[in-house]
């Protein structure tokens, strides 16, 4: 198949590819069905969440394990029980950029992070109780 995607053009994609959030994303309820498209094939920190519907949505995405290794986000067992999984170690979390003109106006979403289960490609965006991650945690480049 194939999508228009905002920053890559026309691409092909695989029915199997797509991620489904039944719920949607915050403000975005009606926009279920997305994908995962990294920005450096090699490397899966930097990627955009793609709407399969809307050639114009995409969202700058993180995996926040490689830029914050500090992060500790609790799934609760809601959230698991809905994504059909056991425990955390079996899904996969990316959170939500906002990028400024220089990286120090970057920010990242901690608070709201985007769990998926990568077996039935089914997600959730759920919120954290941990009051030390917010909705705009200035994001800070890793020293090389």
């Amino acid at each position: 198949m194939k999508i228009n995607t905002k920053y890559f053009g026309e691409m092909d994609y695989e029915a199997n590819e797509i991620i489904t959030f039944p719920a949607g994303l915050f403000g975005f309820e009606d926009e279920n069905e997305y994908l995962l498209i990294r920005f450096d094939n090699e490397d899966d920190t930097l990627l955009a969440l793609q709407s399969v519907k809307t050639p114009y949505l995409s969202f700058i995405t993180l995996n926040p394990f490689r830029v914050m290794p500090d992060y500790e986000p609790y799934v609760s067992d809601e959230d698991l029980e809905f994504l059909d999984v056991n425990n955390q170690e079996n899904v996969a979390i990316y959170t939500i950029a906002v990028v400024g003109d220089e990286v120090k106006d970057t920010t990242v979403n901690l608070k709201a992070p985007l769990v998926i289960n990568p077996e039935t490609k089914k997600g959730r965006q759920v919120i954290l109780e941990d009051p030390a991650y917010t909705c705009r945690h200035h994001f800070q480049s890793p020293v090389a």
